[in-house]
């Protein structure tokens, strides 16, 4: 069942009663009402509560149809307000009706009243639709010209059929030194801005034929003669049944001018490229023509003092002669030290030349493995391993192989003389999501003053009689992090163990294809120095 608020203005009780039972009857069974007979209590009504309508008699004492409507516009201007009087004159109801009445019914009539409200609600939802749509345009429209008006690119408005310019937005007025009027009613080929006319005009043609047309690079002309490089994108739509195209211009000055500068570095980028493979091949060749050297030109040599010292010991082992014995044995001793570390020069060389082949690497796996070797070579030392589980990497699984090789090789050697030693592996997440990997053991340790000299090739801080070995596994260490794009560190006091870290990071000017030539510079200083 339908309800309604309605407001009766009349000063008849009995009136009053009939106008109620009719709309009752006739569909709005649920009534809200309340009836008033003066300007003041009108107006107090009105300002108390929502109507959905008004009823007015037309002559009251003292108050009448005119002030009513006066009165109810002021307060409530959207309700409906419809005019229930005796019978009263054709230019009355005119003039009341003009004044802001919805309707007229007489008294006599008060069974179409209900159809008049309903027919009055309706009327004012459209209007209230009406308006609310007027409203949301408005604004829309505000917007619209708010942007059009702020956009930091140039807009032009142009009708499709007259082919000319009818609105334009101030930034491009000012990006191009030219005034409003210098564009309204124009045509784009018109404007000294669009230098070329038959590009201009087969651009137009071509925007009319498809609806879209975008330029990267177009360049444009301001009034001063100077060019500017523009991204050009137009579109054709349809307003209000008219056809309207829509130029966006963007200034890209700046950007072509910084992808000039890009392209010129890149240029002068891959010169040094071209410069630095070169350079490169040449210190891998040198490298290759150093290990040939070392290879064969430097073990002759010892071959032959090996062999003449061995004929020694053959012949003053039959003459008896032990001092002579003794010398030959320690003759032969240093030259197979001397092998020794012929050998190990070869492979620090070779470990950089090869080529890097990185793949997801189970670094917990590796360390598990090399700490199990090291204790089936020496089952009776009594060693605690500390292993942290799930450290992974983007390596060279061989190569990291070496790597851990020689750190916990190193931390089983130096904790060698502690009756219960204790080794530790472990992953320290960095702030910026990195992984550091270190190694720690309690061994002899070394002094922090020398170990600027650590990494270097052939550096020893204890005595060989000591800790025998030969010198280069922390060299080997190194190369192998750097080519990784990686570094390594060390801390550590005399008698209170080491503890080595390690990072793996990617660095793309690390290349598989050979080494480095800060590396290539540092194998080839080692092998002149030493």
């Amino acid at each position: 069942m339908n309800s309604l608020r309605i407001l009766v203005i009349d000063d008849s009780d009995a009136d009053i009663e009939l106008l109620l039972h009719a709309v009752r009857r006739d569909g709005y069974s649920h009534l809200t009402h309340e009836s008033v007979n003066s300007a003041s209590s009108l107006r107090a009504s009105l300002q108390q509560c929502e109507w959905d309508v008004i009823t007015c008699d037309n002559a009251m004492p003292g108050f009448d149809a005119r002030t009513a409507i006066a009165v109810a516009r002021e307060i409530q201007p959207h309700v409906p307000l419809i005019i229930v009087s005796s019978e009263i004159g054709i230019p009355l109801v005119v003039t009341l009706l003009k004044s802001g009445a919805y309707d007229y019914v007489p008294k006599r009539e008060l069974a179409r009243l209900a159809s008049v409200i309903d027919r009055a609600l309706h009327d004012e939802k459209v209007n209230q639709e009406h308006h609310e749509a007027l409203q949301a345009l408005r604004v829309s429209e505000s917007r619209y010209r708010r942007l059009f008006e702020t956009a930091q690119d140039g807009i032009l408005i142009i009708d499709a059929e007259s082919e000319e310019i009818t609105d334009v937005n101030p930034f491009l007025f000012e990006m191009l030194g030219y005034t409003k009027n210098d564009f309204l009613g124009k045509k784009l080929w018109d404007l000294v801005a669009f230098k070329d006319v038959e590009a201009s005009k087969r651009s137009f043609g071509e925007l009319q034929s498809i609806g879209y047309i975008r330029y990267e690079d177009l360049p444009l002309q301001t009034k001063h003669g100077r060019r500017i490089d523009v991204e050009f994108v137009s579109n054709r739509y349809l307003v209000d049944s008219k056809q309207i195209i829509q130029c966006n211009i963007r200034n890209i000055s700046e950007r072509v001018l910084a992808e000039n500068k890009v392209r010129k570095l890149t240029a002068r980028l891959e010169e040094r490229v071209g410069a630095r493979t070169i350079q490169l091949e040449a210190l891998n060749k040198e490298l290759e023509a150093f290990s040939y050297t070392v290879s064969h030109d430097l073990r002759a040599p010892l071959r032959q003092v090996d062999g003449y010292t061995q004929m020694l010991q053959e012949t003053h082992s039959v003459q008896g002669d032990a001092n002579a014995m003794s010398v030959a044995v320690k003759i032969r001793g240093s030259v197979a030290r001397m092998n020794g570390l012929i050998d190990a020069l070869l492979k620090l060389a070779h470990l950089s030349l090869n080529a890097l082949k990185r793949e997801p690497v189970d670094v917990s796996a590796l360390v598990h493995i090399v700490a199990a070797e090291l204790q089936q070579r020496d089952p009776s030392r009594h060693v605690e391993w500390k292993i942290a589980e799930g450290a992974t990497a983007d390596a060279d699984p061989q190569l990291l192989r070496v790597v851990l090789d020689n750190l916990l090789g190193n931390a089983w050697k130096f904790s060698a003389q502690r009756d219960c030693a204790h080794i530790e592996f472990g992953v320290s997440p960095q702030a910026d999501g990195s992984i550091t990997f270190f190694e720690s053991d309690d061994g002899a340790g070394f002094d922090m003053s020398h170990a600027d000299k650590l990494f270097g090739a052939f550096q020893r801080f204890h005595s060989g009689n000591e800790f025998p070995g030969s010198g280069i596994g922390l060299a080997t260490v190194q190369r192998i992090v750097h080519r990784h794009g990686g570094r390594v560190w060390a801390e550590s006091s005399v008698d209170h163990g080491a503890t080595f870290y390690f990072t793996l990071a990617d660095s793309p000017i690390h290349k598989e294809s050979g080494i480095e030539i800060h590396e290539a510079h540092e194998l080839l200083a080692d092998s002149h120095v030493h």
